[in-house]
């Protein structure tokens, strides 16, 4: 594939697919778990991931972030090269392509789901390692529960077993917004409740990255589409709402009902 040209307040500039994809593996190595991962409007995705495209653009060149031009002209870079450019659909905080965005606007509009049916759905999933692939979660930009796992067992792809469960969590501004919360709490013991614990209680005030015999976290979830914004939900979102609220504990509930003791997960206990 050839490079592509385009213009910056300082200049013409080209690039490469290979150099974009060497600025995202930087982005991903080095700035991710600390910064956002697009735009104000626009995000490049690459294998399931989000990414900024003037901050990748700016890893790729080496030209600072505010010498580019906005909105379409660094867009236009990456379609040209085969990527896939995102813009965040209207009224949520969810990113999608234009068809996407007319396919989920039909999915906002589905009945209720059924408690049984989140609880079953949950544990007929897999886990996936939190540091790793949390952004992967299936419809993880809408509210939901999630539930995580803190072992020294590869859990990665196998099925969601109750006495594997840690920690239960649930968010209702999306699921992969309050893990990047998870995330960055285990590093300083902010953000989140459950990593504050974690962070005073099990790392006695080390970074979880620095712990040096650490353990993996694993994750996984279930959602449910719907819009939060208080001043944009519906009826039939405060009733969706409502059943995410009541999944968390349905959930707490089953690990304690189906795990010997009765306990419930320990990073839950305060």
């Amino acid at each position: 594939m050839k490079p592509v040209s385009f213009k910056t307040e300082t200049g013409a500039r080209t690039v490469t697919r290979d150099e974009i994809l060497a600025g995202m593996k930087e982005f991903d190595l080095r700035f991710r778990i600390n910064e956002e991962d697009s735009g104000t409007k626009y995000a490049v995705d690459e294998d399931g991931k989000r990414y900024p495209p003037k901050r990748i653009l700016e890893l790729a060149t080496g030209v600072p972030v505010n010498k580019f031009y906005g909105g379409e002209p660094p867009n236009r870079v990456f379609r040209e090269l085969g990527f896939a450019v995102l813009t965040v659909a209207p009224n949520q905080n969810t990113w999608k392509t234009a068809e996407e965005i007319a396919a989920e606007q039909a999915r906002l509009k589905l009945p209720v789901p059924k408690m049984e049916q989140l609880v079953e759905g949950l544990f007929g999933n897999v886990w996936v390692q939190l540091h790793k692939d949390y952004s992967k979660l299936t419809d993880s930009d809408y509210p939901g529960v999630y539930v995580l796992a803190y072992t020294d067992e590869n859990l990665d792809g196998k099925s969601v077993k109750e006495d594997q469960i840690y920690y239960v969590g649930v968010s209702h501004a999306g699921v992969r917004r309050r893990l990047k919360q998870f995330i960055m709490g285990l590093e300083d013991g902010g953000h989140h409740s459950g990593a504050k614990r974690f962070y005073f209680k099990v790392g006695n005030e080390i970074p979880y990255l620095s712990l040096p015999d650490k353990k993996t976290f694993f994750v996984s979830s279930i959602s449910v589409p719907c819009t939060y914004p208080k001043s944009l939900r519906t009826p039939l979102d405060l009733q969706k709402l409502g059943v995410v609220a009541g999944l968390e504990w349905y959930v707490i509930a089953r690990v304690k009902e189906k795990v010997p003791g009765g306990h419930e997960p320990p990073l839950n206990l305060k």
